[in-house]
């Protein structure tokens, strides 16, 4: 485990919410991720099943999901090795008793 005490900044978690700050806090010091074998390896899989969707939960939770969406477009170098983002499409599917929750989130798609 790296020297946490040698460090002016402590980022808990190194998924691609801690990775990306973390990146945005070096620029003011040393910035140690405790515990993080692999940092940002696939960013977005776990959370949102690989996509990146700005329509994804509450209205605070898509602001900030399209508040990064500049950073994952053009990370800055050094951040990964490979493109963070990719198109990619997606299906929806839903029946009858479902409908009336899918289209008020294709409305919600539909403005982000």
């Amino acid at each position: 485990m790296p020297n946490e005490s040698a460090a002016d900044t402590i980022v808990v978690g190194a998924g691609i919410a801690g990775a990306s700050a973390g990146c945005w806090l070096a620029r003011q010091g040393k910035v140690t991720l405790p515990r993080a074998r692999v940092a940002a390896r696939r960013p977005l899989d776990r959370s949102l099943g690989g996509l990146f969707r700005g329509s994804y939960g509450t209205p605070q939770i898509r602001a900030l999901t399209m508040a990064s969406r500049a950073f994952l477009d053009a990370p800055p170098e050094g951040f990964a090795d490979v493109s963070v983002l990719a198109p990619r499409g997606a299906l929806m599917v839903a029946n009858d008793e479902l409908l009336p929750q899918f289209d008020a989130q294709w409305q919600v798609m539909r403005e982000s």
